[in-house]
């Protein structure tokens, strides 16, 4: 799956006035199996939960990025989430990303731009990269 910004997202940023904002992780590198917090801010953005997704950049110009993964589908929306990296998140380009849950709510999704994470592979966590769906899942749940 592959997204671009659109000028029609920015227009529907305008009408609701909804902002989530990434801001951590947002640069560095992280290692394979070590349990990251994600966070973030919300401004009019009253639903419960956010969705948080892995992105990897693909391009500059024009602007496009991969989705790695999901992390979260359902993270409560009270500003943390846990993130486990693991094997298939292991590279250079990526993003974490904060976004609306809901298709009928518009939102500014929380991506740190002009950064960049880095995960690397690592044999001394990975017990628990193998483990990340039920860590991230225990973690994500308030």
């Amino acid at each position: 799956v592959v997204i671009a910004s659109t000028a029609m997202a920015e227009a529907a940023v305008t009408q609701t006035g909804a902002k989530l904002s990434l801001t951590a992780p947002v640069s560095g590198s992280l290692v394979m199996g070590q349990t990251q917090a994600v966070k973030w801010s919300s401004t009019n953005y009253k639903l419960p939960t956010v969705s948080i997704r892995l992105l990897r950049k693909m391009s500059s110009n024009p602007a496009r990025y991969e989705v790695v993964r999901s992390i979260s589908d359902n993270a409560v929306n009270d500003g943390s989430a846990i993130w486990v990296p693991t094997n298939s998140d292991v590279g250079s380009s990526l993003m974490i990303e904060v976004g609306c849950k809901s298709s009928a709510v518009a939102c500014q999704a929380g991506v740190a731009t002009g950064s960049s994470l880095a995960v690397i592979r690592s044999a001394r966590y990975q017990n628990t990269a193998s483990a990340f769906q039920a860590i991230e899942a225990l973690n994500s749940k308030k």
